[in-house]
Formats: structure tokens, C-alpha cells, sequence
């Protein structure tokens, strides 16, 4: 809870000496780092293995969610928001397409593994005269079932086997499954760019996957959909573009005063540690007591320094 307070305070000295630009680019590490705290420590059964701190660094893993249809949302969202950056040619620029491209191109891999454990299968129980086969099929059949394996990459890892093309009708399948997919070629360089392993926890991700599970919390998550908002109008082009904002500039773009938005963080604070902060804890104002003592805080020399940018 500390560090999240000390965060805050930050906010708040930026605010008071009237560097209003570093103010709102520190809404979103310290809006997100809440949100991925609070998401990760609800125990919720769907999301057990989604959430993954990395030192400093906070992600998610989509593979690991229980629900299709978020998960599903979630993809679809991160092919959305790459279509919209990447340099892609017209004819991957429309989504639909695309997503139909990227689940054939999943379904011909499925069926590329099935083969290859076939293959696996029949050289374990009779290799011989086939021991090397046998250990590039071993390789490739140890390398898709590791979890951290990127499909995506699987035509990289046949290549060998292509020389002992005609050897056998598994070796064959295989190889005829690895011409087709490799067609593909183009898809495949999408699919990885887009779908990763793990990705940043950012406020547009964790607000999708709190839209399933938000009936007991729906406060916290309408005050998150507001900061999302105040993300997207006003703190992105300061941090894309490098420019400096000031009052009238805030409360033009997001219809709030930076004290609002303060009072915001302040009451999401609140919500989300009801249950850890004393009355000592509450100015007379209701708001987070300031604590002056804060700033000789090591870790808030460093917060005052560098924005937890993601």
C-alpha cells in the first residue's frame, strides 16, 4: 500500500509546483500498477495463473485465461490496436480478414503437431535404422509440448526433418503441412508480432478481463473506465509527442481540473484499501493525509525522478 501512497504524493508535488505535464504522465503507471494489484490480488479462480510480476515489470497471460469469450476479446483487442500501428499492407488492414487468417493458420499448425507426435510415437517404439530421424522428431516433438513455445516459429524447427522427405508417409504429412504453412509466411510474422507470450498490463487490457468479473466492485471499475478516458484524450499525446500542457489544457481535453483528477486517485485509493488505512490514515477533508515526511523516502526521490513508464 505504501508505495502506491508515496506515488500519489508524487502526483500530488507535481501538481502544487505546476508541472502539470509530468503530473498526468504519472496517472498511468501509477493508475495501471493499482488496477493490476487490486485485479491480481482478488483471487479470482479464471485468472489464477494470468497475473505475472517480473521485478518492476507487470503482465498478463492470455493463454492462461479460463474464459474463451474474454479471452478471445482480449486477442482481438491486440490485433485491433496492431493493425492500427504496424505498416501492413492493405490486404491485412482489415480485421475480420485477417483474425480468419491468423485462426487458419492456427488450425494448420494443430494439425502439424498431431503429425509430428505421430511421428514421435512410431520411431520411440521402432527407430531403427532411423536413430537420427529419431532425434529430430524427439527435438521437435520436446519443443511443442513446452508451454513457452512460440508456434508461430515452428517452421524454423523442420527444417531438418525436410531432408528425409520420402522416407516415410509420416515424414511426408509433415512435410507437406510445413510447405502449406510456410506459405503462409506473412501471417505467421503477424501472428507472432501481434500474439505474445506475455503483455503489458496496461488499463485497456486489465478493464476488459475486470468487464466479466466487476458485479461486487462496479465503483472501482467505473472510476478505472474514467482514468482510461483521461488516458486516452490527454496523457497519450504528451507522452507520444513530447509536449507540455497546462490547466486550461487538462480541463479542455477531459472536462476535469488536475484537482479533480487528484480527488479521483484519492477516493480510488481509498476504495481499493478500506480495509488497511486507519483514521489517522484521513485528513478532516476526507483525502489522504499529506505526509511531508514522504519526501525524504527513497523511493520517492527515485518516483520524483523517472515516470513508470511502460
Amino acid at each position: 500500500m505504501n508505495i502506491f501512497r508515496e506515488y500519489y504524493f508524487v502526483m500530488k508535488i507535481k501538481k502544487i509546483k505546476g508541472e502539470m505535464s509530468d503530473f498526468i504522465l504519472r496517472i498511468t503507471p501509477f493508475i495501471t500498477e493499482l488496477f493490476y494489484y487490486f485485479l491480481s490480488n482478488l483471487n479470482i479462480k479464471d485468472l489464477k495463473d494470468v497475473f505475472i510480476k517480473n521485478k518492476n515489470e507487470s503482465y498478463i497471460n492470455v493463454f492462461e485465461i479460463k474464459n474463451n469469450t474474454l479471452k478471445n476479446e482480449i486477442f482481438y483487442t491486440k490485433l485491433r490496436n496492431y493493425i492500427k500501428h504496424a505498416k501492413l499492407e492493405n490486404k491485412y488492414k482489415n480485421i475480420q480478414y485477417l483474425s480468419l487468417d491468423i485462426k487458419n493458420i492456427d488450425t494448420m499448425i494443430e494439425d502439424l503437431y498431431k503429425k509430428i507426435e505421430v511421428l514421435f510415437l512410431k520411431l520411440k517404439s521402432d527407430n531403427n535404422g532411423f536413430k537420427d530421424l529419431f532425434k529430430i522428431a524427439a527435438s521437435l516433438y520436446g519443443s511443442i509440448k513446452n508451454p513457452t513455445f512460440n508456434k508461430y516459429k515452428i517452421i524454423d524447427n523442420i527444417k531438418d526433418l525436410m531432408k528425409y522427405k520420402d522416407k516415410s508417409d509420416e515424414v511426408n504429412d509433415i512435410c507437406n503441412s510445413y510447405n502449406k504453412i510456410k506459405s503462409k509466411r506473412e501471417i505467421l510474422d503477424i501472428a507472432d508480432k501481434y500474439v505474445s507470450k506475455n503483455d503489458y498490463a496496461t488499463i485497456q487490457y486489465l478493464l476488459i478481463i475486470f468487464k466479466y468479473y466487476n458485479n461486487n466492485y462496479l465503483s472501482i471499475y467505473n472510476l478505472f473506465k474514467e482514468f482510461r478516458d483521461i488516458e486516452s484524450k490527454v496523457r497519450n499525446n504528451i507522452a507520444h509527442n513530447l509536449i507540455s500542457i497546462t490547466e486550461d489544457d487538462i480541463i479542455y481535453n477531459v472536462g476535469l481540473s488536475s484537482d479533480r483528477i487528484l480527488y479521483k486517485c484519492d477516493e480510488l485509493f481509498q476504495l481499493i484499501f478500506k480495509n488497511d488505512l486507519s483514521p489517522a490514515d484521513i485528513g478532516e477533508d476526507g483525502r489522504l493525509k499529506f505526509d511531508y515526511n514522504c519526501i525524504i523516502n527513497k523511493d520517492i526521490e527515485t518516483l520524483l525522478i523517472d515516470p513508470l513508464e511502460k
